[in-house]
C-alpha cells in the first residue's frame, strides 16, 4: 500500500462511516450505504479479477445520491457546467429533495437534462 497522506481520508467509527477531507467538516454516511462500500471493498479485495460491470442499481439509490449532495456541500463545491449552485438548488421549489429526486429518475429512465431550478 501507498503511504502518502491524501486529502481525503475515511474514518470508520464503529460501523458507521464518516468521510472527511483536509479542509471540511465531517459528514456521516448511513449504516446501509456503509454496509453496501464494505461488501463492494470485500468483493473487490477476495476476487482481484472480478469485473463490477452494472452498478448502476446501487448509484442511483436514495442514500447514496443524498450522501453524495452532502459531501459535495460540505466540500464547498462550484456550480457546475450548467451554473447552478448549492444555493439555487436549495432555495429551488422542490429543495435538495426534489433535486435528488430528479436525479434518481433521469438515471432511471436514462434522461440526460435535469431541470433543477
Amino acid at each position: 500500500m501507498d503511504n502518502r497522506p491524501t486529502t481525503e481520508q475515511l474514518t470508520i467509527w464503529g460501523s458507521v462511516d464518516v468521510w472527511q477531507s483536509a479542509h471540511v467538516k465531517k459528514v456521516r454516511l448511513p449504516v446501509k450505504l456503509t454496509t453496501l462500500r464494505q461488501k463492494l471493498y470485500r468483493k473487490a479485495k477476495l476476487e482481484p479479477k472480478y469485473r463490477f460491470y452494472v452498478l448502476y442499481d446501487r448509484i442511483y439509490r436514495r442514500d447514496v445520491l443524498s450522501s453524495a449532495y452532502q459531501i459535495a456541500r460540505a466540500n464547498k463545491g462550484a456550480a457546475g457546467v450548467d451554473g447552478v449552485t448549492f444555493d439555487d438548488i436549495e432555495s429551488s421549489r422542490n429543495g435538495v429533495e426534489g433535486f435528488v429526486d430528479e436525479i434518481q429518475v433521469s438515471w432511471f429512465w436514462g434522461l440526460t437534462t435535469i431541470t433543477c431550478c
